[in-house]
Parts: C-alpha cells; structure tokens; sequence
C-alpha cells in the first residue's frame, strides 16, 4: 500500500505545482492588463485636468464678453446674475454625470441647464431683437 499512497501523493504535489503555475501565469496576465488600465486611468486624468483647464479659460472670457455684448447690443439680457445662476447650474448639470455626483446637491429637472442651449437661446433672442435694425442698415445702404 505504501507505493499506492507515494504515487497518490507524489500526483497531488504535481497537480499543486501545475496549479501553482496557472495561478502565477494568471496573476501575470492580469498585472499586465493593470498596467495597461492604469495608462487609460492616467490618460484620463490628464484629459479631466486639459478639460478644466479648458472650461476655466473659456469662463474667464465671459465676463468680458457679456459687457461687451451688452455695450453693442444695447440688452441687458443675460445679465451677470442670470450667467453666474444658470452656468452654475450648467455645470451641476456637467457634473452630475461624473463619479463625484454624490458631492453636488441633486437638481431638480427644471434646474438642469446645458451650456449651448442657454447660450443659443439668449443669442437667439438678442438676434431677433437686432435683426430689425440690421434690415434698416442693410436696406439704407
């Protein structure tokens, strides 16, 4: 019996060793899928801080332009109040599809603003206000 239960146990060590071997080949695989996760993971990160960088650019500009549109326009629309209000909500709205959304007061639906929209509906409304007086022009000339 002796030889039977040295041969039993002399598989089992193999089997050990092969499944030892699979396991190490598996933790090597999903080391080098890590890696490459955390390339996209970096990539990502760079592209949020580009994106921020992006949107604090373009924010900084409002102010200048929303006094300059108001001296050539002659309209008060939107005012300061209404682009600091419904671009904070904007950006709630932006936010609120990232992980950190838990962060932000949840927005009702009628808070829920995009930026094109608001800025194409005050355009288009201070277009419609001006057009008139474009025709004049065009048709004095």
């Amino acid at each position: 019996m002796s030889g039977l239960d040295e041969a039993i146990a002399f598989a089992r060590n193999r089997v050990l060793i092969a499944q030892a071997f699979v396991d190490e080949t598996a933790r090597r695989e999903r080391a080098g899928e890590a890696v490459q996760i955390l390339a996209e993971f970096k990539e990502a990160g760079k592209a949020l801080d580009e994106a921020f960088h992006t949107i604090a650019e373009q924010g900084g500009k409002l102010n200048d332009l929303l006094s300059r549109l108001h001296a050539a326009s002659g309209s008060h629309t939107p005012s300061y109040e209404q682009l600091d209000v419904l671009g904070f909500h904007a950006m709630q709205t932006a936010l609120a599809a990232t992980p950190w959304a838990r962060r932000y007061r949840p927005q009702q639906p009628y808070q829920r603003q995009h930026f094109g929209s608001l800025f194409n509906g005050w355009a288009t409304s201070i277009e419609n206000r001006l057009r008139p007086l474009l025709t004049e022009t065009d048709e004095a000339a």
